[in-house]
């Protein structure tokens, strides 16, 4: 993902957060702050649901993929996904990729769930994050990131904690490149 996306997604919440708090301050900036992004006290409760989560994802991932490959192997274009990561891999960028992956997967989640999903709603707040993934080149994997994302976003309005969905989210990113690696 470009910097410059990432830098929007940090930026456009708390722009809008301080606006917002000028007129529905509930307490102190922290408080504001937990209230509007759903942020709470990191719980082992968080890690059990965000393992949970990940195993969620990477059942319907695969059952996404085999769909793809059995029943419609000609839309099959996951290879443009491996293209790209493999030119971090090549180009001994991999250190920057992961670091971007973890920032990333931060702000995507930061972004698309806590703040677009109580504003926008899970469908629209999910269709931008679908979209976004079609920067990888490959059609399945914005329909699999619209169908994961929907996930993502039921369990954020469900548990209304962030930290579960970071979890699942880079488990299930660490283990897609894990499997391109093979």
């Amino acid at each position: 993902m470009a910097w410059w996306l990432n830098l929007i997604f940090l930026i456009l919440p708390i722009i809008y957060f301080f606006i917002y708090r000028k007129y529905h301050s509930d307490g102190t900036i922290v408080e504001d702050l937990k209230k509007f992004f759903g942020l709470k006290k990191i719980k082992f409760e968080s890690l059990y649901l965000g393992v949970k989560l990940f195993f969620i994802l990477i059942f319907v991932s695969l059952a996404i993929n085999l769909v793809v490959y059995f029943a419609l192997p000609q839309y099959n274009d996951l290879g443009n996904v491996k293209q790209n990561f493999m030119f971090y891999v090549e180009s001994g960028k991999l250190v920057y990729f992961f670091v971007m992956l973890v920032i990333g997967v931060f702000l995507e989640e930061y972004f698309f769930r806590a703040f677009l999903v109580s504003r926008i709603g899970m469908f629209l707040s999910t269709l931008a994050f679908a979209l976004l993934h079609y920067g990888y080149g490959s059609w399945v994997e914005m329909i699999g990131a619209f169908v994961l994302g929907l996930i993502l976003a039921w369990y954020y309005k469900k548990h209304q904690d962030l930290f579960v969905n970071f979890y699942a989210h880079i488990l299930y990113n660490i283990f897609a490149i894990v499997l391109m690696l093979i």
